[in-house]
């Protein structure tokens, strides 16, 4: 219906460009004064029709509107360039200001290994339930920590500041913070080409990734952060690439581990079995040679005890013969008697003994008393016997 207003007709439009792509002899852009856009398309373009980002134009064209999008859009035919925008050397000025201070230089890198991460992005839309799937599927142990901000509008560029400094003065800090935004035109990324966005970002003592609208859109905040990531999953995708390279690491030292492990284990195993077969070895030697040397001491001892005992068995015996001969009772039992006197005593001799003398004679079995009836004494000079005292005599 514009189409026939004819104040809406072929009329020149001046701005600046964003959002520029071209597709299949499609053009599409949008014009800008920093206060109002509207969607620019132009139809049979040619690659060099296109213009860069930032760029102020004059188009030529007819307001249009579409009803099934419910948008208005300028059907351009004709453009012109006059130079760099003024929101872009507002923009590179800036860029300009924050490098010269060193915002640039020297940010900190995700670590090594990642355990907590906090993310700023916006509670609605489908970024967070992108990065949840993503740490879900690679790595669902990480603690995540979501700081709910607006990403675009008035006052976003303040949430964003706030929500990474409430992060660096947390207790439990993560150990990275992923700044997320999906894709949008550069009205709507705004928020992110902020001095104070931009200044939060660079003052973050964590990590910081940036992961602002697609692959080709830049920031400040991309420039003052320590990593970007095109998209908001490739962040997630990031954290969880790090992880596995740390892991991957990890495990391969696991295994450089272990083997060295089972090599000192084995090395070690086959000494040790060596000095055991040596130290048996020694042992039997030892073993046997004692056994050896104790089996001829037991032997020569044995000899010496059988032979010691043999004589003294052969002695016993000789002793034993000669003790026997010396026995009395063996001169009993050869037809001779012991005489002994009153008092008990053997009687060697006749002297002292008279004449009606008890006395008692102890035989080889038995013995009996007897009274003398006469007594003789040896003759030392003549052979024979004298006769003394003898009972006829007396009578």
């Amino acid at each position: 219906m514009f189409e026939d207003e004819l104040v809406l007709n072929r009329i020149w439009v001046y701005g600046e460009a964003e959002d520029c792509t071209y597709a299949k002899g499609s053009l599409h852009f949008t014009l800008t004064d920093g206060q109002a856009r509207i969607a620019c398309v132009k139809f049979g373009a040619l690659p060099q029709d296109k213009p860069t980002a930032g760029d102020e134009v004059a188009v030529l064209g007819t307001v249009s509107y579409y009803p099934k999008g419910g948008r208005v859009t300028l059907k351009v035919t004709a453009i012109e360039r006059s130079g760099k925008g003024r929101r872009l050397a507002e923009l590179n000025a800036l860029k300009d200001v924050l490098r010269g201070e060193g915002l640039f230089e020297n940010r900190p890198t995700p670590p090594r290994f990642i355990q907590s991460v906090g993310v700023v992005t916006s509670g609605a839309g489908a970024v967070i339930h992108d990065m949840l799937s993503v740490f879900e599927r690679r790595h669902r142990y990480l603690k995540l920590t979501v700081e709910r901000v607006r990403v675009q509008g008035g006052g976003a560029e303040a949430d964003i500041a706030a929500a990474l400094c409430r992060i660096n003065q947390n207790s439990a800090k993560p150990d990275v913070i992923i700044l997320a935004r999906g894709g949008g035109s550069a009205a709507d990324l705004a928020a992110f080409n902020t001095e104070k966005a931009a200044r939060a970002v660079a003052a973050s003592r964590i990590p910081v990734i940036s992961a602002v609208g697609h692959e080709t859109d830049y920031t400040l905040c991309d420039f003052c952060a320590g990593t970007r990531a095109g998209t908001p999953s490739l962040a997630a995708e990031r954290v969880a690439a790090v992880n596995d390279a740390c892991l991957s690491g990890f495990y391969a030292l696991t295994d450089r581990l272990s083997a060295g492990a089972a090599g000192c284990y084995g090395r070690a195993r086959r000494r040790m079995r060596t000095a055991m077969f040596a130290l048996q070895k020694a042992g039997d030697r030892i073993y046997y040679r004692g056994r050896a040397s104790v089996t001829a001491k037991y032997t020569r001892m044995t000899a010496a005890l059988t032979a010691g005992l043999s004589g003294s068995e052969r002695r016993i015996g000789t002793l034993a013969a000669r003790l026997d001969a010396l026995s009395p009772l063996k001169l009993l039992a050869g037809g001779y008697a012991r005489v002994s006197g009153s008092d008990g005593r053997a009687l060697l001799t006749s002297k002292g003994v008279r004449p009606g003398d008890t006395v008692d004679i102890r035989l080889n079995e038995g013995g009996m008393a007897a009274q003398v009836r006469s007594v003789w004494l040896p003759d030392t000079k003549k052979t024979g016997r004298t006769e003394k005292n003898s009972a006829k005599k007396e009578s």
